[in-house]
């Protein structure tokens, strides 16, 4: 397979967006790159742990639109280009990609060309903007294992504590303390502790809307 060759960006007011195809867990992961204006359109980021480089998986790079013909999908997919990537990047795109539709996400693994050091700097440095300007910021934990569901069952629980605390009368010095304690609890949690998987697989995050 042969490695992906990125198209330089045409300044430093750019970047990727990569746009994850369709499929099945097993399959294998395909995505499409876009150079856009920063700030530009709308897109998720996600933030993960890189993890080890031992093992590494391949992500295909299609130079056709997610939204193309099966048929013209197919075309495409005989001569894909490849990124090696870490295993733990690879078992959060399965988990994030979904089933029917294509999703547009910044990945900074993907997004940036890491072995361009003048392309690298500049975008590091704009990491903290990019992660501040997307529409939603998934924090990838990773898949379900040793009873995480019960913490992520707890912090559901917490958030339900917040909304009733906030429907209470705080006219009393003890209810508004109250409803202090929860909200400060809620933003340790990561405000609006969700399960953002739409696919049916089991894995957890925090999700994170700026919007």
């Amino acid at each position: 397979m042969v490695r992906y060759r990125y198209t330089p960006l045409p300044g430093n007011n750019y970047i990727r967006l990569a746009t994850i195809h369709p499929g099945k867990f097993e399959d294998d992961i395909i995505v499409s790159f876009r150079t856009v204006p920063f700030p530009g359109p709308t897109y998720e980021a996600l933030s993960y742990t890189w993890g080890s480089k031992k093992n590494s998986r391949s992500v295909y790079v299609s130079k056709c639109d997610a939204g193309t013909t099966a048929a013209l999908q197919k075309i495409c997919k005989v001569k894909l280009e490849s990124i090696p990537t870490t295993q733990n990047l690879d078992i959060a795109l399965r988990h994030l990609r979904y089933g029917v539709e294509p999703r547009v996400i910044w990945i900074d693994a993907l997004c940036i060309h890491q072995a361009d050091a003048a392309e690298k700097g500049p975008q590091v440095a704009m990491m903290g903007d990019i992660y501040r300007l997307a529409h939603r910021v998934i924090a990838w934990l990773g898949p379900e294992e040793n009873d995480s569901n019960n913490a992520m069952a707890l912090m559901r629980l917490i958030g339900l504590q917040v909304e009733i605390m906030l429907r209470m009368d705080v006219s009393t010095p003890v209810s508004a303390i109250g409803a202090l304690y929860f909200l400060w609890i809620k933003g340790i949690f990561a405000q609006y502790i969700t399960s953002y998987l739409d696919n049916g697989s089991k894995g957890y995050g925090f999700v994170k809307k700026y919007s």
